[in-house]
């Protein structure tokens, strides 16, 4: 049974690639007298995520939303994290890359500004990042983008800040950002209060860089969905997963997606280089991955109904279109020029008929949601300016 021993809690009720799944269709959930699979079968290699919740701090989670939805952290103070991480997106952005400062809008209708690499993941779950089969999530560790080139929640949430495309901009050096910030959170008397009580300090010494990166990871770790229909049947309910979901799961396996799919978060957190095609419409250009290898890392498959395009350049707008460049790469094609077929890493070389299992596949990966995660949106934010930055029509 997976081990999951970390010192966190989720304070707000739950409520919230290579990929996202914007064609789920919800398939009934039905009886299955006789189960094709059982959790027992398959708890070597996938398994449910924790449900128990030890505390975390209320006053910093909320402390966290705040900081999150309010674009007083950005350089122009026209985009916040929420402008690219929304909950109408379950926490992602829609877009095939974002789009970060200077631009308007919200999801697919958000134009202009500074475009991104790559596609933006959602920041649910991520208090799980790294967790396995065979070991517990070690949050300091916790391999964070694409090409895993950070370890923490914490160091994640600086990246955005300093970040020209993202929050940035052009008009200061990255080393000019958080001194910025610092100095503009410090002349807000309610980010004072809101710091001091937090962190428990006074409010003279209360705000600084540390603290305002674990405001942000600690709102994020909140952030959780773990009662999909597979998290059910894996704790117990045969009737959780319906015969064709069943099915999936089974193939799921038997094809070999779990080679790197694997454990409670479906993902091995290990970077392989698949060949995925640029995004045509990126004027960002080649993406060569972690190290220039062309590598990135492998995706969650948890809660993907609303967070298509996927792959990590939005290069695929469904699941099915996804399914159908797995089929392409078990026949020897890769769809990047600048990746030879014999690079691509084997598990996804040595995968079986993906096309004939199609439908159950899809219907297992529908099977992976849950909805059941926290929305909640600040009606203000203490800066006083637009709460998720410039995100609605003006």
């Amino acid at each position: 049974m997976h081990r999951f021993n970390m010192r966190c809690s989720f304070f707000c009720a739950l409520v919230l690639s290579l990929f996202g799944c914007g064609d789920g269709t919800n398939t009934p959930i039905v009886d299955t007298p006789d189960p094709i699979i059982t959790a027992a079968q398959v708890r070597s290699q996938l398994d449910a995520l924790p449900t128990a919740n030890t505390e975390l701090s209320a006053l910093q989670v909320e402390l966290g939303r705040l900081l999150f939805w309010d674009p007083v952290l950005s350089v122009a103070q026209d985009t916040a994290c929420a402008s690219c991480h929304h909950p109408d997106f379950d926490y992602a952005d829609g877009l095939f890359a974002s789009l970060g400062t200077g631009a308007s809008g919200l999801g697919p209708e958000r134009q202009g500004g500074a475009r991104t690499t790559r596609n933006s993941p959602t920041v649910v779950n991520t208090v799980f990042n790294g967790v396995t089969i065979e070991s517990d999530a070690v949050q300091s560790e916790a391999p964070m983008f694409w090409d895993n080139r950070h370890q923490s929640l914490e160091a994640q949430a600086e990246q955005p800040l300093t970040s020209a495309v993202e929050m940035r901009g052009e008009t200061i050096a990255e080393a000019d950002v958080m001194p910025l910030l610092l100095q503009r959170l410090n002349t807000i008397p309610e980010y004072r209060v809101l710091f001091a009580d937090a962190f428990n300090q006074d409010e003279v010494n209360a705000i600084n860089r540390e603290r305002l990166l674990s405001a942000l990871a600690i709102f994020q770790r909140s952030l959780v969905s773990n009662n999909s229909a597979f998290d059910q049947f894996m704790r117990g309910d045969q009737t959780a997963l319906n015969t064709l979901q069943q099915r999936g799961l089974k193939n799921f396996i038997d094809i070999g997606c779990v080679a790197c799919h694997s454990g409670p978060m479906f993902s091995d957190y290990q970077l392989h280089v698949l060949g995925t095609a640029d995004n045509i419409n990126n004027p960002n250009g080649v993406d060569s991955g972690a190290d220039q290898s062309f590598s990135f890392r492998t995706p969650s498959l948890r809660n993907l109904a609303n967070t298509a395009p996927y792959t990590h350049s939005g290069s695929r707008e469904t699941l099915r279109d996804v399914l159908s460049f797995y089929v392409a790469l078990s026949r020897g094609v890769s769809h990047n020029s600048q990746v030879a077929p014999a690079d691509i890493a084997t598990q996804a070389r040595a995968l079986g008929r993906v096309d004939s299992a199609t439908e159950s596949l899809l219907a297992f990966l529908d099977a992976l949601n849950d909805a059941d995660f926290d929305r909640e949106i600040p009606a203000v934010v203490p800066s006083g300016l637009p709460v998720g930055g410039n995100i609605l029509e003006q």
